[in-house]
Formats: C-alpha cells, sequence, structure tokens
C-alpha cells in the first residue's frame, strides 16, 4: 500500500494506527520505499509504500476477512494523517 502523506509524518504514525487498526489480525508490517517528487506528489509530500502481513493463529483467513481490515486501515490513515493512496 502506497500512503502519500506529508514530510513530517513518519513510520512511527503509520505502524501506531496499523496496530491499533488490525484487530489483533496483523502480525507485521514494513515499510520498503520512500518516494519524494514534488513535481508528481507536491510540495511536501512523500509516498511511503508499507506492506503488512495478516495471521490469525486460530483459522485460515480468507479475502473477505483482509480486505474488510484494509478497508479500516485505509480509511484510518485518510482520517487521522490525511493520506491518499497512490495509484
Amino acid at each position: 500500500l502506497a500512503l502519500v502523506v506529508e514530510n513530517s509524518v513518519k513510520f512511527s504514525d503509520i505502524a501506531a494506527i496499523a496496530g491499533k487498526t488490525g484487530k489483533g489480525l496483523l502480525k507485521d508490517l514494513n515499510l520498503f520505499d520512500v518516494y519524494e517528487n514534488e513535481q508528481v506528489l507536491g510540495a511536501g509530500k512523500k509516498s511511503c509504500a508499507v506492506s503488512f502481513v495478516f495471521e490469525d493463529p486460530a483459522r485460515t483467513l480468507q479475502d473477505k476477512d483482509v480486505e474488510k481490515v484494509m478497508d479500516q486501515l485505509i480509511r484510518e490513515f485518510e482520517s487521522k494523517l490525511g493520506a491518499s493512496i497512490r495509484r
């Protein structure tokens, strides 16, 4: 997931929101790329690419389970960080 955020947003901010929103299914997250280009993203913006690992030790997760959590994560990132999804 690539999030376009203000330069002041730290990965720890993203991780904290993800941890609270993951509902016990989020096992790990990783920042694997930071992209900055004022002409593409706008002044004072960066794109943080984050991967997520979900796991439920009691059952096999279905696509709908992961999609529900991802939708919640996106809404939280948008509302709390002013993030947008880079497509």
